[in-house]
């Protein structure tokens, strides 16, 4: 071999050993980078977690505070339970119980701060350790409580019990609001109604006993002036007016007393009625026979638009006939009474669909006089009221007595009244199935 030839080869071999110790230094120097830019990642990230918990634990003092002033400050009693027995209250408690501190409150379990036995004669210590137990098991409970204050009165407090975790430990966070008023106020409420309801019934009694009372030497007047009356040309034209206004009052006294009567037996609960099936007709038409002559006297113009045989059929309505009789003339004797000469009452009806398949027959009776206010609305169900004028015989009991016994007999009475103009009264019926039966 050629002294050149061997020098190509050593400066061949040579530039391969400087290219492995390139590759070596090079990798040594990524390895490096790659170190230095692991540290610069975990720098970043320990930087964003210290930022991080920084703020966390600024926000959690935040909270803390919030809570602690919450607590402090709270109208209502706050305190936290640990094995069954107070660990620590706010101020509020230390005024609901008028103590003197917090130690005559602590380590004391909730029967300890109450009377023996609740009001529905359960002991407390038994109920207490119940309602702590309850609010364990579903995390919450709230129920009403009477508590006892040092002195020894008892009060009613509203009492919810949270479960919490504080410092590591599982406690109950317990809050009392005194109710004492509103349970006071509930009482009073009650007494007050007993008492009503007491008066209510002396009174029923009395109207009841006044009115047998009254009914029977009634009716001997009334007796006594249909036989003058049948006698009547054997007396003057003076004295056969003052026997006029003997039955004339005497009748409208009556109708005050029977009217008084069904008062007192429906506020007793006395009041009964019997439902039968009856063609509307049979209950409409005898109402406007006795009504005709009353509207004819003041000129007023009854009409029936009821169409009683609509496509060869009539209505068929469930009622008790002399009470929707009783009902029906009340309402065309105010439409009447109360409407304007030369004026109008005119009876309609529609079938109205209620509470599913169940349907109704509405008979209106619109008259054309000065109408209602709503105030007058208002009460014009309520017994003893008159309304607009008072010169008008009436007694104010009709439509109370109307009210009710649309009611007892499965129905509903109601108004329509423009002011000035007309009132239009009406009464839903049950209808017998199917809704429209044949004559």
């Amino acid at each position: 071999m050629s002294n050149e030839s061997w020098q190509v080869k050593e400066l061949q071999a040579e530039l391969v050993r400087e290219r492995k110790i390139s590759a070596a230094l090079l990798a040594q120097v990524k390895k490096q980078l790659q170190k230095h830019a692991n540290i610069h990642t975990a720098f970043e990230l320990s930087s964003e977690l210290q930022k991080n918990f920084a703020e966390t634990s600024k926000q959690l003092l935040h909270q803390t505070n919030a809570f602690e002033s919450l607590y402090q400050h709270s109208a209502d009693g706050m305190l936290f339970i640990e094995n069954n027995k107070f660990v620590e209250c706010n101020d509020a408690i230390i005024k609901m119980l008028r103590c003197d501190s917090k130690a005559q409150v602590l380590n004391l379990h909730p029967s300890d701060l109450s009377p023996k036995y609740q009001p529905d004669g359960e002991l407390s210590l038994e109920k207490a350790d119940r309602m702590i137990q309850r609010a364990w098991e579903n995390g919450h409970n709230q129920f009403q409580w009477v508590h006892k204050r040092i002195d020894g009165e008892e009060f009613w407090a509203d009492i919810i019990l949270t479960t919490m975790v504080l410092n590591s430990k599982s406690l109950l966070h317990v809050s009392w609001r005194d109710i004492s008023k509103t349970k006071q106020l509930e009482a009073d409420i009650i007494n007050e109604r007993d008492v009503a309801n007491r008066a209510n019934q002396a009174k029923s009694e009395f109207l009841s006993k006044m009115s047998h009372e009254l009914r029977t030497p009634m009716n001997a007047i009334l007796g006594f002036a249909q036989l003058l009356e049948l006698d009547k040309d054997c007396f003057n034209a003076t004295q056969q007016d003052n026997i006029n206004e003997i039955l004339h009052a005497g009748e409208h006294l009556l109708e005050l007393i029977n009217e008084v009567l069904d008062l007192s037996k429906i506020e007793a609960g006395k009041m009964e009625v019997s439902m039968e099936h009856v063609l509307l007709q049979d209950v409409i038409q005898p109402c406007l026979n006795l009504i005709s002559a009353q509207a004819l006297e003041r000129h007023i113009m009854l009409l029936d638009t009821i169409d009683y045989n609509k496509n060869g059929q009539s209505y068929c309505i469930k009622t008790d006939v002399m009470r929707l009789k009783q009902v029906m003339l009340n309402l065309l004797s105010n439409a009447v009474k109360y409407n304007c000469d030369n004026g109008k009452v005119v009876l309609s009806s529609q079938v109205i669909e209620q509470q599913g398949n169940l349907s109704y027959l509405r008979i209106c009776v619109m008259d054309t006089g000065r109408g209602l206010s709503q105030s007058e609305i208002k009460r014009l169900f309520s017994p003893f009221e008159r309304m607009h004028n008072d010169t008008i015989e009436g007694t104010g009991i009709g439509l109370a007595i109307a009210k009710n016994l649309m009611e007892l007999m499965g129905g509903t009475i109601g108004v329509h009244s423009t002011l000035g103009k007309e009132s239009t009264f009406w009464i839903d019926i049950p209808l017998v199935p199917p809704l429209i039966s044949k004559v």
